[in-house]
């Protein structure tokens, strides 16, 4: 190493800057419905608009639960049904079935909802 260090050691087209040119998406591909629009009013008024997620690898991995999950909560509650042990066994059930309720929502509804919030700026 000597006294100018390692850039001096580089070629002069090395060191030479050049600007990036930004990557513009493909001509055929349609951007603009994966994309939130954010909006300003004149009322003072922030809007965003988040358009849905659709089905990705969340949406997958959450169904492929909840499928799982009632896999597991329908024969228990069919058995419980079955030895006629009476309404408090599946009413013990019931907040299983709820969250599973939930998690199928979560796979099967929420990624084609899209969402709009309004803040007032001041």
């Amino acid at each position: 190493r000597n006294e100018q260090g390692i850039i001096g050691q580089l070629p002069g087209a090395a060191l030479q800057e050049k600007p990036r040119q930004p990557r513009s998406p493909p001509s055929s591909f349609d951007t603009s419905s994966f994309v939130s629009a954010i909006s300003y009013t004149d009322a003072d008024t922030l809007t965003v608009n988040i358009p849905p997620s659709g089905i990705g690898s969340r949406a997958l991995s959450s169904g492929a639960f909840s499928a799982l999950w009632f896999s597991a909560i329908a024969p228990a509650t069919r058995s419980m049904l079955a030895t006629g042990a009476g309404i408090a066994p599946v009413l013990f059930m019931a907040p299983f079935w709820l969250a599973g309720g939930l998690l199928a929502k979560n796979a099967f509804y929420d990624p084609f909802i899209s969402s709009s919030e309004a803040l007032v700026v001041m």
